[in-house]
């Protein structure tokens, strides 16, 4: 699966990270998903809540960044998923990315070992 770099977020205390998951079939994933959903209710919710299409994708998923300085960004919390997310992620990190930093990398990494890196100038 190709994962795309949406969007980054400087913010002064926050960093955000947004990820796409490119799937072959949006569409087939996102009918099976309601598939499951609506055998899940008419079971009566007894069973586990059914793992929505971009829980799966990123579930291995590890995010990173760093800058020319050395700065430590600090991973705080993400979301993946949910109603109208469904191949999307947000990481957010505990920092903002230093004023005069001039360039900052992020990386994503998967659990099988494929990697991807993107250089974001900041001059």
């Amino acid at each position: 699966m190709d994962i795309a770099l949406v969007s980054v977020e400087l913010w002064p205390r926050q960093t955000v990270v947004r990820l796409a998951a490119l799937v072959d079939d949006p569409v087939g994933e996102e009918d099976a998903f309601a598939r499951s959903l609506d055998t899940w209710a008419a079971g009566g919710r007894r069973d586990p809540f059914p793992e929505e299409p971009g829980e799966r994708f990123y579930r291995e998923v590890t995010l990173s960044l760093s800058d020319d300085l050395g700065s430590e960004y600090r991973w705080k919390s993400s979301a993946v998923g949910g109603t109208g997310r469904l191949f999307r992620g947000e990481w957010y990190f505990g920092r903002g990315v230093p004023e005069n930093a001039t360039r900052l990398l992020v990386e994503a990494r998967q659990a099988s070992g494929e990697s991807g890196a993107y250089e974001l100038s900041l001059v």
